[in-house]
């Protein structure tokens, strides 16, 4: 004679196996087509002001804790730090910089 309980405690596991591996798949399908390539750009494209600015933000050290304002030449234009009297308000807009560049 077959156990009740048996019974229904196997068809709870199959039924958590199944959800489990759902969730799996959603989660790995999700993370691989999130995976998108984005353009690259020739450095042609930007002016001299432009790379040196962009070359001398890379050579800054990662601080935590900062706000950092990005953006095109209306970021560029302001100093950040003075307009909010804070040290840890960093400017990091580029004049002639555009959105997909910023992504």
């Amino acid at each position: 004679m077959k156990n009740p309980a048996l019974s229904i405690s196997k068809k709870y596991i199959n039924i958590s196996v199944i959800r489990y591996f759902f969730i799996l798949l959603i989660f790995f399908t999700n993370s691989a087509s999130a995976q998108v390539k984005l353009p690259v750009y020739p450095d042609s494209l930007f002016s001299t002001y432009y790379l040196q600015k962009a070359s001398f933000a890379e050579s800054l050290p990662d601080t935590k804790n900062d706000i950092v304002f990005i953006g095109n030449s209306i970021t560029d234009c302001a100093v950040w730090c003075e307009l909010f009297n804070d040290i840890h308000v960093k400017s990091r807009g580029f004049s002639g910089d555009f959105t997909l560049r910023l992504i």
